[in-house]
């Protein structure tokens, strides 16, 4: 059901860093109210949103009146069209939506018999097809992603593979889509499929439900192995004095940008919500180690922002009314769960829900309360600590350069590394505050300059 932080070619690049506080949540103007409702799909994602250079969001979903693709982009009050997207004859049910660094916007998505996934790219003035009918017949359950070179990948329950799971990637050097080790790489048929990228490795992760239990998987770059075993928690029944397994209902799975690992998961307990509940597994020793973070929920999404923090976001149930009525919402931070300000969404539910951030790491969320049709985005703001905030502005200039970078604004010396858009480390040390980079004996071309908790900037070498 399933942004990271996004950077411009402009001369000065900003990273914010702030302490959250009176913390609330915002409504942004409805985009439905220009491009029809979202389209209900109980068990697949027929929505999702990024954000353009602007530090706008960008929403793409399949409308509910027609099932026909739309993708709306905001100007700061108002939401208007982007793109014809008229060439689209065939109606359309899962949409997932990725942006690279220059600003391409990658939109992977399939017809309504979840067949002819095809991936759609806008380059600023229209719309055209990256590919075409990738996966061959029914694709279910897709999820977008993309690595620190902008290569992106797509996961999905393959119906040609006995619904086990396939990873395709689109190469952003070469332009071909090819698949990531063998196609159905899964043992089982896989439910609530979910797709992340390893940002200091670029190894691609998935997390899935089967049976009832999680189980993770890593391209090693030859082949898939199992992270783990499967994972579940358990519930004891001081009645009873008996310990029931809990059934994993929907899954997620993300990384920090140092490359800390972390999954969440819904379960319950016979389907009794008042028995449900999300969990946090992080891997420690070889092993899932599970932290209950809510009570009674159905859904969970998770995005990573780019100083360290997950957070994640799952329903609320009212075990009195036997309900849905919002979205919990909070942090987590090298082994530290933060409860954050909740969203009230009123009763009947939600039909899906995405969290991301903006280009200074501020939150979003986006969800559907299906019964009504009405489709939501808000926004999570604080009351910002000026003197913290100047603190730790970080900038980095000039880009393009010819010769040096400067880092201004960093609080301590911190490691970096450089790497070429093939992925080569070319360059690594520490730099502290006001300190250039010699950049001379690089060539002329595009690089990734990785911090250390950030994640990576684009630089152009002149």
């Amino acid at each position: 059901m399933k942004m990271k932080l996004k950077h411009t070619l402009t001369s000065i690049f900003y990273i914010t860093s702030f302490a959250l506080c009176a913390q609330s949540w915002q409504n942004v103007e409805d985009f439905t109210t220009v491009g029809g409702n979202v389209l209900y799909d109980n068990y697949n994602s027929t929505a999702d949103f990024t954000f353009n250079s602007n530090n706008q969001p960008i929403v793409a979903y399949s409308r509910a009146s027609d099932k026909q693709l739309t993708v709306l982009e905001f100007n700061g009050t108002s939401w208007s069209s982007l793109g014809d997207l008229s060439f689209l004859t065939t109606e359309i049910s899962q949409v997932k939506i990725e942006i690279v660094m220059d600003g391409t916007i990658f939109l992977a998505y399939t017809d309504d018999n979840y067949q002819q996934l095809s991936i759609i790219k806008f380059d600023g003035t229209s719309w055209i097809y990256v590919a075409q009918n990738i996966a061959g017949n029914k694709a279910l359950g897709i999820d977008l992603a993309k690595d620190t070179f902008d290569n992106i990948y797509i996961a999905y329950k393959d119906d040609l593979n006995e619904d086990k799971a396939t990873l395709k990637k689109y190469d952003f050097i070469t332009g071909n889509i090819f698949t990531v080790g063998n196609e159905g790489f899964t043992p089982t048929t896989v439910e609530d499929l979910k797709l992340a990228i390893n940002p200091v490795t670029s190894e691609p992760f998935v997390v899935y439900n089967f049976n009832g239990r999680a189980h993770v998987y890593k391209f090693n770059g030859s082949t898939w192995n199992q992270v783990g075993s499967d994972f579940f928690s358990t519930y004891f029944d001081s009645n009873t004095n008996v310990t029931y397994d809990k059934s994993v209902i929907d899954t997620d799975i993300e990384f920090s940008s140092s490359g800390e690992l972390l999954s969440c998961t819904c379960e319950s307990l016979f389907f009794e919500f008042d028995r449900s509940g999300s969990y946090c597994y992080t891997f420690e020793n070889n092993n899932w180690a599970s932290t209950p973070i809510y009570g009674g929920n159905n859904y969970i999404n998770m995005k990573s922002d780019g100083e360290g923090n997950i957070y994640y976001t799952s329903s609320k149930f009212n075990t009195t009314l036997g309900e849905y009525y919002g979205l919990y919402f909070g942090k987590y931070n090298n082994g530290n769960y933060e409860n954050l300000t909740s969203i009230e969404t009123g009763s009947h539910g939600n039909s899906f829900l995405q969290i991301n951030f903006d280009n200074q790491n501020t939150p979003f969320v986006i969800y559907s309360r299906f019964l009504f049709a009405s489709s939501h985005i808000r926004k999570f703001t604080s009351n910002l600590n000026i003197n913290e905030f100047n603190q730790n502005n970080l900038s980095v200039f000039p880009n393009p350069t010819s010769s040096f970078l400067t880092i201004h604004n960093l609080n301590s010396p911190t490691n970096f590394s450089i790497y070429s858009i093939s992925g080569k480390l070319v360059s690594s040390g520490e730099v502290s505050n006001n300190e250039k980079i010699n950049l001379t004996s690089l060539t002329k071309g595009i690089y990734f300059l990785k911090l250390k908790k950030r994640n990576s900037i684009k630089i152009i070498k002149k």
